[in-house]
C-alpha cells in the first residue's frame, strides 16, 4: 500500500469514535431528544470480542464524547469491569444492562455470551458491529 492509502485508511479509523456520537446526535434528535440528559448505554467496551483488552478501544473516546455532552453514561461489559470516563473517573460496569432505562443503545462490542435479545425493548439501538438483526428500532452506523 501506498503511504496516502495508508494515511486516508488511519484517518477513518481515527475518526470513528466521532462518527458515532454524531449517529447518536442524530438518532435522539429524531426522537425528540437531544443529546444533553440522554440516558446513553454503551454495550461493549473491549478493543475486540472476548478480551478485557481496552487499549485504543474506541468505546472510551466515545464515551468521553458523549459525557462532555452532557449524556448521562453507562455501559456493559462482562470483560470490563471498569473503565475510565475520560474525565479522570472510572465507570463500573452495569450488572443488568436490560434494567437501565435508555434512551440509547450503542452496540460497540458484541461478545460472543452477551445476550443482546433484550434489545428489541429498548427506544433506539445504534449498532456499531452490523451484527443485529434490522428492527423498527435498530440503526446502523
Amino acid at each position: 500500500m501506498t503511504a496516502p492509502v495508508i494515511e486516508h485508511a488511519m484517518a477513518g479509523i481515527a475518526g470513528r469514535p466521532h462518527q458515532v456520537v454524531d449517529k447518536a446526535r442524530r438518532i435522539l434528535s429524531d426522537r425528540n431528544h437531544g443529546i444533553a440528559g440522554a440516558r446513553v448505554l454503551v454495550l461493549g467496551v473491549a478493543y475486540k470480542p472476548d478480551v478485557e483488552d481496552l487499549r485504543e478501544s474506541p468505546a472510551l473516546e466515545i464515551i468521553s464524547e458523549l459525557i462532555a455532552d452532557g449524556a448521562v453514561v453507562a455501559y456493559h461489559d462482562p470483560w470490563c469491569p471498569t473503565a475510565p470516563d475520560g474525565a479522570g473517573g472510572e465507570l463500573a460496569s452495569l450488572e443488568e444492562p436490560a434494567a437501565w432505562d435508555s434512551d440509547l443503545v450503542i452496540l460497540h462490542t458484541r461478545h460472543s455470551a452477551m445476550d443482546v435479545a433484550w434489545l428489541q425493548d429498548v427506544p433506539a439501538v445504534l449498532d456499531t458491529t452490523y451484527r443485529l438483526a434490522a428492527g423498527p428500532n435498530v440503526t446502523r452506523l
